[in-house]
């Protein structure tokens, strides 16, 4: 397993473990609203255990399944 940079043509960049060039393993992606995801990937999806920080900086901690919140996740609200 290789480790790099990807940066997409949205403009988000991962950086983290790759497996025939995209994400797989344990990475984050900044997103180009300045959100995140770090946690496990499976073939360039989140997939396992993670957190995500969306935009408006709402955080959601928990498990993932091709890309989706499954069975419990811890969230919290951005406080103003």
């Amino acid at each position: 397993m290789a480790t790099g940079n990807l940066t997409l043509p949205d403009g988000s960049i991962y950086e983290g473990e790759l497996v025939n060039g995209l994400p797989h393993g344990k990475g984050k992606m900044t997103f180009q609203d300045g959100g995140t995801y770090e946690g496990d990937w499976v073939n360039n999806k989140f997939h396992g255990k993670g957190k995500m920080i969306a935009g408006d900086g709402t955080v959601y901690e928990g498990n993932f399944q091709d890309s989706q919140f499954v069975g419990y996740c811890k969230s919290a609200a951005h406080a103003d």
